[in-house]
C-alpha cells in the first residue's frame, strides 16, 4: 500500500512539473503581439493542462489560477486590441464615405487628371473598412472615380475637337 501511495506521489510531482512549465509558457504568451501564434499555441497548452494528471491538493488550486491567469491576460489584451481595430474600420469607414460624397459633389467640367489622382491618393491612405461593407463601399468609390474619369476623357475629347475646329 506504501509502494502505491509513493507512486502516486511521485507520479503527481511529475505533473505538478509538468502543469509549471505550462505556466511559463503561457506567462511568456501572455505579453505577445502575434494574436493568431500566439492564440493556437495559448489553446494548445490548454489541451496539454487538459491531458497532464492530477496534483496534490495543496497545489492544484496556486498551479491552476497562475496558469489561467496567464491565458485571461493574453486573451483580455487580444479582446481590447480588436476593439480598437474595429473601431478603426468604423472610423475609416466614415472617412471614406465623405470622401465619395466629396467626389460626387465635384464640378466634373474642371477636373484635371491631378485632381483625380489626389482623391485616389486620399482614399489608399484612409486605410481598412469593416469587411461587411467593403464591396459595397468599393463600388461606390469605383463609380464616383469612374464618373470623374469619363468628364475627363469628354473634356480631353471637346479639347481635341476644338484644336480641330480652329485648324
Amino acid at each position: 500500500k506504501r509502494a502505491f501511495y509513493a507512486d502516486v506521489k511521485e507520479e503527481m510531482d511529475a505533473n505538478l512539473q509538468l502543469k509549471e512549465q505550462l505556466c511559463e509558457k503561457a506567462e511568456a504568451l501572455a505579453e505577445s503581439d502575434d494574436w493568431k501564434a500566439a492564440t493556437d499555441q495559448l489553446l494548445a497548452l490548454q489541451a496539454e493542462w487538459k491531458r497532464v494528471g492530477s496534483v496534490s491538493r495543496r497545489y492544484a488550486d496556486a498551479v491552476w489560477k497562475r496558469f489561467r491567469r496567464a491565458c485571461d491576460k493574453f486573451f483580455e489584451r487580444k479582446s481590447q486590441y480588436f476593439a480598437e481595430v474595429e473601431s478603426q474600420y468604423i472610423e475609416n469607414l466614415e472617412r471614406k464615405r465623405a470622401l465619395i460624397e466629396e467626389m460626387t459633389k465635384v464640378d466634373v467640367k474642371g477636373i484635371t487628371h491631378d485632381a483625380i489622382k489626389e482623391f485616389q491618393r486620399r482614399w489608399s491612405e484612409i486605410g481598412y473598412v469593416p469587411i461587411k461593407v467593403k464591396d459595397e463601399l468599393q463600388t461606390l468609390y469605383k463609380g464616383a472615380i469612374d464618373r470623374l474619369f469619363n468628364a475627363l476623357r469628354g473634356a480631353g475629347r471637346e479639347q481635341a475637337l476644338d484644336r480641330f475646329k480652329e485648324r
